[in-house]
């Protein structure tokens, strides 16, 4: 059995009303296992919003919301593919259990 090739260049996100955007994807082909596959990058950053229910470390800090947009050098393990334009309660309510944003978080209003 051989692995089948991504076709680089057409990644693309998709939100739950539709709406679409192009993006680079970032794939791994050397020391690969098994050797000669490919592995694509999750394109959707993690939030560590706290370190009580996102997964962050214990006593992590370095993460807010300042006026609506993530602030931080621990917030993000990289910069999303596209604008995050701040974050929404997942679930939604006031006291949230967790955040993602629109190209960030626990990804829920869409799929890659």
């Amino acid at each position: 059995r051989l692995p089948l090739e991504f076709v680089r260049g057409s990644q693309m996100l998709q939100w739950n009303n539709r709406s679409s955007a192009k993006i680079a994807g970032t794939y791994v082909d050397l020391g690969t296992f098994p050797s000669g596959s490919t592995w694509a990058m999750n394109p959707i950053p993690r939030i560590n919003f706290d370190s009580h229910s996102s997964g962050q470390p214990a006593g992590s800090s370095g993460c807010a919301l300042v006026n609506g947009t993530p602030d931080g050098a621990a917030c993000r393990a990289f910069t999303p593919p596209c604008d995050d334009r701040g974050w929404f309660p997942v679930p939604p309510r006031t006291a949230s259990i967790d955040v993602e944003g629109e190209c960030s978080g626990d990804w829920i209003g869409g799929s890659v």
